[in-house]
């Protein structure tokens, strides 16, 4: 009798511990995503594209390429770019009207807010999160970005022995980690000391650019701009239907 009461105690844990981390973390198509109550109602993966832990530094893409490092490109330059001739002079799809964006580079940030400026983003072939993860899964909006810098609380820390930030929501304490995983060329630069992550957002002012997230143990930078070439880490995310 006492073993069967043992083992009743052990399965009300388990259902328990069940049932607290199905309240922080979902599956939507084989992958788990987190809820922090954001405005636009944005579900952000727990983990990087190509990671098996949320500490994980995962796979490296270049912007608009669906093939990373995992999957044999052993280097990330202007001149193995798919969507450029091998050079940022010479890109291919994806482009800044240059009249606009001579236009656009005389604005401040706050005038470029205001001014509701359309932006480029990638298409659904091109979208890493989409291709590799399918279902609803996109790379972020650099939109939402901003929407998760100013939603939430950021620490600079480690989980499992890696740096990177912890963001915890201001609405529900709901918390997601994002580890300084660098970025790659033919090898890994500024691994635990910076973050840089793709939105599918084309850079406003210069087609050679796209926004990401950008972190060090100073802050977050959530629309900072870096070449398309290079190799950077990929969080996805779920828009909510409305």
């Amino acid at each position: 009798m006492r073993h069967f009461t043992f083992l009743k105690k052990i399965g009300l844990a388990l259902f328990l511990i069940n049932s607290f981390s199905c309240a922080y973390a979902q599956d939507a198509n084989g992958h788990e995503y987190v809820d922090l109550g954001l405005p636009s109602g944005t579900l952000w993966a727990t983990m990087n594209i190509g990671a098996i832990k949320p500490a994980g530094y995962g796979d490296y893409f270049a912007w608009g390429e669906t093939s990373g490092y995992e999957d044999g490109k052993e280097s990330f330059s202007w001149k193995n770019y798919s969507l450029s001739k091998g050079s940022q002079t010479k890109i291919t799809k994806y482009l800044v009207d240059r009249k606009k964006a001579r236009e656009i580079s005389l604005l401040t940030e706050q005038q470029l807010k205001d001014a509701n400026v359309e932006e480029v983003e990638l298409e659904l072939e091109d979208d890493v999160a989409h291709v590799k993860w399918g279902g609803d899964w996109r790379m972020p909006s650099t939109a939402q970005f901003r929407e998760l810098n100013n939603e939430c609380q950021r620490e600079w820390t480690t989980q499992n022995n890696r740096w990177g930030y912890l963001f915890t929501s201001k609405t529900n304490g709901n918390t997601i980690f994002f580890p300084a995983g660098g970025f790659r060329d033919k090898i890994i630069y500024n691994v635990g000391a910076y973050g840089y992550y793709w939105s599918r957002t084309l850079y406003t002012r210069y087609s050679g650019g796209a926004f990401i997230l950008y972190f060090d143990s100073n802050g977050v930078n959530a629309a900072d701009n870096q070449y398309r070439c290079f190799g950077r880490s990929v969080r996805p995310v779920i828009e909510v239907k409305k």
